[in-house]
């Protein structure tokens, strides 16, 4: 899977958001994850995609900076269970809030459903009827025939308020978005989230339009990240742009998310995760 930072937000999954992710197996779950590949990069801000876990379901919103209260934007919930071989298995029933979900024919949840932004800024239970492999020996599975016979777990996770950039501005004409070092951004932070910060990244992409020239002499994609305070506001440094050439055209990503990751009564592991990112693509000078 392509890590591209204007496809993450953010995550702290290894603390360093652009963490190559290429197999599918346990350790990164998140690739089975459908319609967003951006969750990866996210999360590996966050140490959590080096954790083996046998679950990943969560809600996310992507939208350009230009977009500032997300209108345009959908909330979507997705995730799987897997296998320690890293197959996907299907289960049966989960449910994050007041929303349902049932498996596709692949086995994966939500594909795409919108969720509504009411569980934005709170607390949301998720419960989650498990494959009937995941069961302990010591646990009874359920006699309802009506549940698949699916051992069933649940969890809560506070869902952080969606980011907003609420300056600078963007302009539609391309020879005046600009980044330089010291460009200074501002948000509204979310005070119940605060222990996860905020991250940031610039990303030169040797193959993106506007780069034809100079991916010559900078053939190689080049990435950086941090993790900030979620204090509401930020002057980008030198360091994102280390070695990305002036003039090239780069993605700039500001990203919140919260995660939690579990191990149930069963001995199953499970991750659960929630964010947003806005990105935007700047002539660098």
């Amino acid at each position: 899977m392509k890590n591209k930072l204007h496809n993450i937000i953010y995550l702290l999954i290894a603390s360093i958001i652009f963490v190559g992710i290429s197999s599918c197996n346990k350790n990164n779950v998140t690739n089975y994850l459908p319609n967003d590949s951006k969750l990866p990069g996210i999360l590996s801000y966050y140490n959590i995609l080096s954790k083996k876990t046998n679950a990943a379901f969560g809600v996310s919103i992507s939208a350009p900076i230009s977009d500032v209260h997300n209108e345009r934007a959908p909330l979507l919930f997705n995730g799987v269970f897997i296998a320690d071989n890293g197959g996907i298995l299907r289960g049966g029933k989960v449910t994050c809030g007041t929303n349902e979900f049932l498996p596709d024919s692949h086995n994966n949840y939500g594909n795409g459903v919108v969720l509504d932004r009411s569980i934005v800024g709170s607390k949301q239970q998720f419960t989650l009827q498990k494959p009937a492999s995941f069961a302990s020996a010591q646990s009874a599975l359920p006699t309802n025939t009506s549940n698949f016979d699916y051992p069933t777990t649940t969890d809560s996770l506070y869902i952080p308020e969606i980011l907003e950039i609420v300056d600078p501005s963007i302009s539609y004409e391309a020879d005046k978005n600009i980044v330089t070092i010291g460009k200074k951004y501002n948000w509204k932070p979310d005070l119940k989230n605060l222990d996860k910060g905020i991250i940031v990244g610039v990303e030169y992409t040797a193959g993106n339009l506007g780069n034809e020239i100079l991916r010559r002499e900078y053939p190689n994609d080049i990435k950086h990240g941090m993790v900030i305070e979620d204090n509401g506001t930020y002057s980008l440094p030198e360091t994102l742009f280390t070695d990305i050439p002036r003039g090239a055209r780069v993605t700039v990503t500001f990203g919140r998310a919260n995660y939690t990751v579990a191990i149930d009564k069963d001995n199953v592991s499970y991750t659960l995760f929630a964010y947003s990112y806005k990105y935007f693509d700047y002539t660098y000078q």
